[in-house]
């Protein structure tokens, strides 16, 4: 063999000699990689069991009770807390239907005051002080009337002719229509209505004319 050959063997010799050592250095590197993430697999695996373990584990009898008697204070705690309130709540309103109308109550007082010291000069007084008593029976009405507006009571008097209103009239009566009151008009007012801050709390008792054919048949029917 020459001596060419002999140094071509010799490199190719060398070069796997060099491969060799190059895949297993690179063996070597990957299996620490390789171990480290069989290993981190492991660990969370068992992780994983421990805690599928715990969430399967039974609550004692104890346990249970305790929580039981946890929820019934909660619940009576509650329970406690809104009756107070409802109680609380029903003494405000109980107080304020009771006192509602003080101050009311007050300014009617004194009319009635004006009304009874009226009625005892009437009874005692001679003709000529007759007089005297209309004078205070109109000063007591004004004050009647002063107290009432003062609380937005207003009366319902509708004139003569004003055409008939279900909603702020009682119909008690008919009467032949004239010619101040055509038919299906207000023909007389027999007592005033009452509104109180704009709703109706009396409806005005009237008369309602009615042609003459109209009032003959409701007499006859009668």
């Amino acid at each position: 063999m020459s001596k060419k050959n002999t140094k071509n063997a010799a490199k190719k010799s060398a070069d796997s000699a060099t491969k060799a050592s190059e895949v297993e250095a690179e063996v070597g590197s990957a299996a620490p990689t390789e171990t480290a993430k069989t290993a981190e697999v492991a660990e969370t695996t068992e992780a994983t069991e421990e805690t599928e373990a715990e969430a399967q584990t039974p609550v004692t009898v104890e346990e249970l009770a305790k929580q039981l008697s946890e929820a019934q204070e909660n619940y009576l705690r509650m329970a406690a807390e809104l009756e107070n309130v409802r109680r609380r709540a029903e003494k405000r309103i109980s107080e304020a239907h009771q006192y509602a109308l003080t101050d009311f109550a007050l300014a009617i007082g004194e009319v009635r005051d004006c009304l009874e010291v009226a009625i005892e000069t009437a009874s005692d007084a001679p003709a000529g002080e007759l007089d005297k008593m209309q004078e205070g029976v109109a000063l007591t009405l004004r004050k009647l009337v002063a107290a009432m507006d003062a609380r937005h009571i207003l009366p319902i008097k509708p004139d003569v002719g004003v055409t008939f209103d279900p909603e702020i009239h009682m119909a008690i009566g008919q009467l032949p229509a004239t010619a101040q009151a055509a038919a299906d008009t207000v023909a007389a007012v027999v007592q005033a209505g009452y509104m109180l801050n704009g709703r109706i709390i009396r409806a005005a008792n009237v008369m309602v004319a009615k042609a003459a054919d109209e009032t003959d048949k409701a007499k006859k029917t009668k």
